[in-house]
């Protein structure tokens, strides 16, 4: 878990004054800087790469549980549309021509 410490807390002003040195702080390690306003934790300055594993790793767990969900109950995910009932109401087919529009449309006599 990860725990604000007097080593990796800043300072909105710090932050405002040295952004640089926070930056760098933060490079190629996993532990990132909290950034507080009074005693409010507001942000956190994390590495990209870092990030991009967590984002990762959120979106897997993510896809595990819709996965948990096929599998309990597969049933509820078996109601679909055909591709080709989506492609024939599409605004446009990969072919870029628009489909044939199916309803009939009022005529704009007497008004």
């Amino acid at each position: 878990m990860l725990i604000p410490t007097a080593k990796n807390v800043k300072n909105i002003t710090d932050f405002r004054q040295d952004p640089d040195s926070i930056l760098e702080s933060v490079q190629g390690k996993s532990d990132p800087i909290y950034l507080f306003r009074g005693s409010e934790p507001k942000a956190v300055v994390l590495d990209i790469e870092e990030y991009a594993r967590l984002a990762e790793a959120l979106e897997d767990y993510q896809d595990y549980l819709l996965i948990e969900d096929i599998i309990s109950d597969p049933d509820r995910f078996k109601k679909g549309v055909p591709l080709e009932e989506v492609l024939k109401n599409s605004v446009s087919s990969p072919s870029g021509k628009r489909p044939q529009q199916t309803t009939k449309t009022r005529s704009n006599k007497g008004r």
